[in-house]
């Protein structure tokens, strides 16, 4: 009678150790994720549209028979833009009035005036979201009662002054040490991949 192989054992056992593997990827993937979401703290979002629109182009416009005004009656004579943004609360914990330690402004770099904003659109009006002009420092003050998880606004701004002006939100907000600039989320592959790794652990495991 010819030995007993042992290579199912064996081949067990490797199965049994790759099984063992993935489960503990997907305990820290798994593990992260709920930790990472989890987490209540606020995220003051201040994102600027890259996209920005030339109202006036001072060199296109040098020799049209035009006279653009502002409000006080002075001449324009740089280029005016048009630039979209958003002010909201990416985080679970709510921003309320009390915890801004130091005033919310709107500030733009190169000397940029501020010729006009609008609100164009306000996630809840509960919140209490109100924009005014500080026409001394050309900023926009923003003023709240509170912001929950994406409560905020959109807005836009109108200026003159160099078109590539920065546009920058500067205050203080109890533990926040820095604005938020851009958008984010959960990457969906993030979950395709957690799916995709249970499945095979799972098919390991029945072989």
């Amino acid at each position: 009678m010819p030995p007993k192989s042992n290579e199912a054992p064996i081949n067990r056992s490797k199965d049994i150790v790759i099984s063992s593997i993935i489960s503990i990827v997907i305990t820290l993937v798994f593990g992260y994720y709920f930790l990472y979401v989890g987490i209540r703290e606020r995220k003051p979002t201040f994102y600027v549209d890259p996209t920005r629109t030339t109202i006036l182009d001072k060199e296109s416009a040098a020799n049209a028979p035009l006279l653009l005004l502002k409000s006080n009656g002075d001449t324009i004579t740089s280029d005016v833009t048009s630039v979209y943004f958003y002010f909201f609360n990416q985080g679970e914990e709510t921003i309320k009035q009390e915890n801004i330690y130091s005033p919310l402004k709107i500030v733009l770099s190169d000397h940029a005036e501020i010729l006009d904003f609008k609100v164009l659109k306000v996630a809840r009006p509960v919140s209490g979201i109100e924009v005014t002009r500080d026409s001394v420092g050309h900023t926009l003050n923003i003023h709240l009662k509170a912001l929950e998880n994406n409560d905020g606004f959109v807005g836009q701004i109108i200026f003159e002054g160099n078109k590539n002006a920065s546009i920058n939100l500067e205050g203080g907000i109890d533990g926040v040490k820095q604005f938020e600039t851009h958008l984010w989320s959960i990457d969906p592959l993030y979950f395709l991949a957690a799916v995709v790794i249970f499945l095979i652990a799972a098919y390991v495991f029945l072989i």
